[in-house]
Parts: structure tokens; C-alpha cells; sequence
């Protein structure tokens, strides 16, 4: 009978910087085959001396490349160096290639019809499941925002200039708030950072017209509404300090 073993898994190590490449070959052991890594044979061909080959594991074509993306996500999750930059589909995103994907897609323009068809998919595509949300939350728990660069916050507004809100999507935020409370309340330190932050800012003239326009623009029903807000507001700030 014949053997379906016709595959295998090997592991090369540069023991010059001590990185590793994992790869999977259809073919026998012996036949000279090196890898598929631009990047790890770009430095084999300069100093193959500091590459030794391992054969970790052999069978058929299919169970080898599932133990090879095994290995290679497990190196993912523990950050060991290693030249390989992708496995199943999972992607490991050095540096250098988020710098290539940012310098690719800087300058482009979403063309209107694009926006549309993403518009589109967004109200037929199911919502997250409470799982997906926890994992979501759990991964970015301690993360600190770095503070956006001065680059970054001209070009978030030149994007957003001109851009209206359609009435319903103002409409549907209300509702999505109504009767909705923080869950936490606000912390003194965090309103006090507020205040220092906006201590001393002024309006450009360009904003002050602009607030003008806008306000003249509110119906008198969202006037009425925006007033029984504030002074529902200021009514239950004095009973609270008055305990009443």
C-alpha cells in the first residue's frame, strides 16, 4: 500500500539573530528545497553558514499544514522573533509592514460610491454577539490611546468639513440615549483635567459664526426641550444640595 506520507514541517534558526522560519514542504527532505520567505532567503544567500534546518514533523500534505500554522500562531502569541509574517490567513504586523500599509492607502479618497456600498453592508450586517463585545472590551482593558499628533488631528478635520448628519441618524442617537445612565459617575479628576484643558481657549471667529448659524437654525420645539432639560438639571442639582 502506499504511503500518504508525502509532506513536511521543518524549522530553520539563524543562530546569527537568533530568529526562526517555520515553513511546510510537499517533496522529499533531500531535495534542495530552501523555503518560500523572500526575507529569510534574501539573508540565506548572503550567509548560509548561520542557517541550520530541523525536520519537526512529516505526513500527509493537509495534517502538516495544520501543525505548521499552529507553530507559527503560537510564535505569534509569544512574540518569539522569527521571519515568518503570516500563517492561515493570521498576519503578524511589524513595523515596518503597518508602515507599508499606511504609506499605500495616505492620500487615497474614498470615492462616493464606495461609501454607499459600505453604508449598505453596515445595515444588513448582523450585530456583534455579547461575546464578541466582551472579547473586544477585555483586549483593549489598560490600553492608553496615545494622544493624536497635530497631522492627525487637521486631516480628522478637513475630513469631517462639510460633512451634515442626516436627521435620522440624530434622531436614532436620541432614542438609542433615552433613559440610558452612566454607569460609573464622571470622576473629579477627569472634570477638573476637562476644566484645566479648556481654561484660557477662545472661539475663532470662523467658529462663533458658525455656532451662531447653527442656533439659528434650531426650531423652537428643540429650544423648548433644551430648556426643560437644563432646568430639570438645575432643579435637581438644588435638591440634592439641599437634601430634599
Amino acid at each position: 500500500m502506499q504511503s500518504n506520507i508525502d509532506s513536511f514541517v521543518y524549522c530553520w534558526t539563524d543562530k546569527a539573530t537568533n530568529k526562526l522560519y517555520v515553513g511546510l514542504h510537499k517533496g522529499a527532505i533531500d531535495d534542495g528545497y530552501i523555503c518560500s520567505s523572500k526575507h529569510m532567503k534574501k539573508e540565506y544567500a548572503v550567509r548560509p553558514y548561520d542557517f541550520t534546518r530541523q525536520i519537526i514533523s512529516n505526513g500527509t500534505y493537509d495534517d502538516c499544514r495544520m501543525f505548521e500554522k499552529k507553530v507559527i500562531l503560537a510564535m505569534f502569541a509569544q512574540d518569539v522573533p522569527c521571519y515568518n509574517l503570516n500563517a492561515g490567513g493570521a498576519i503578524k504586523f511589524t513595523p515596518e509592514i503597518r508602515a507599508k500599509i499606511s504609506a499605500t492607502h495616505k492620500g487615497k479618497i474614498i470615492s462616493q460610491s464606495h461609501r454607499d456600498a459600505i453604508r449598505a453592508y453596515s445595515k444588513i450586517k448582523p450585530p456583534a454577539s455579547e461575546e464578541t463585545k466582551e472579547k473586544i472590551r477585555q483586549s483593549k482593558l489598560g490600553v492608553v490611546r496615545k494622544p493624536f499628533t497635530e497631522e492627525a488631528k487637521r486631516n480628522m478635520s478637513i475630513a469631517r468639513t462639510g460633512v451634515k448628519r442626516a436627521p435620522e441618524v440624530g434622531t436614532a442617537i436620541s432614542l438609542r440615549q433615552l433613559g440610558k445612565k452612566r454607569k460609573t459617575p464622571y470622576p473629579e479628576e477627569a472634570k477638573e483635567k476637562n476644566r484645566l484643558a479648556s481654561t484660557g481657549k477662545k472661539h475663532s471667529e470662523e467658529t462663533i459664526a458658525r455656532l451662531k448659524e447653527i442656533k439659528a437654525n434650531v426650531s423652537q420645539e428643540t429650544r423648548d426641550k433644551l430648556s426643560a432639560a437644563k432646568k430639570a438639571y438645575w432643579d435637581k442639582k438644588r435638591a440634592e444640595k439641599h437634601g430634599t
